[in-house]
């Protein structure tokens, strides 16, 4: 009896690792690298946490959310650059609507492009250098208050 017991045992943890396993490959082939991304806004006391994926190179920065028709309510992408900028952004071949938020190297707020216009090759620009970018879905900084000031933790 107390070998079935143990069989039993030992087949379900090999489930479970096949299952993990399964999970853990399936990221890994997606090559989206999440993050999570805290907003913690200096009026409200409140947090707000998005996850992320990341672009840290040239060729993933270049792409963004190019081509993209879905993203989640708190989902987003947050863009990482190597020093300070001053480049532009614009949403040539993106389909989402996007609030932009602008962030320096000291993880503060600098500046918000709200509700972006889709697939236009408008230039959209800070108003102060920034270190690293947010994108998330247009609406999303208004029904969290997001203000410039706020702080952001990565």
């Amino acid at each position: 009896m107390s070998s079935v017991i143990f069989s039993k045992t030992i087949i379900k943890r090999f489930y479970q690792l096949c299952v993990l396993s399964l999970a853990l490959a399936s990221c890994a082939s997606s090559g989206k690298a999440l993050k999570e991304v805290s907003i913690l806004s200096q009026n409200s006391h409140q947090k707000t946490i998005v996850s992320a994926e990341i672009a840290a190179d040239d060729a993933s920065r270049m792409q963004g959310l190019m081509f993209r028709k879905v993203m989640g309510k708190k989902e987003g992408m947050i863009f990482l650059f190597p020093s300070d900028s001053r480049m532009p952004f614009w949403m040539e071949n993106t389909y989402l609507p996007l609030d932009i938020v602008f962030i320096s190297a000291d993880h503060r707020i600098v500046d918000i492009a709200e509700n972006t216009k889709p697939l236009s090759e408008d230039l959209i620009q800070s108003k102060q250098s920034y270190r690293y970018v947010l994108e998330v879905n247009a609406g999303f900084t208004n029904e969290h208050q997001i203000k410039v000031g706020d702080k952001v933790e990565f």
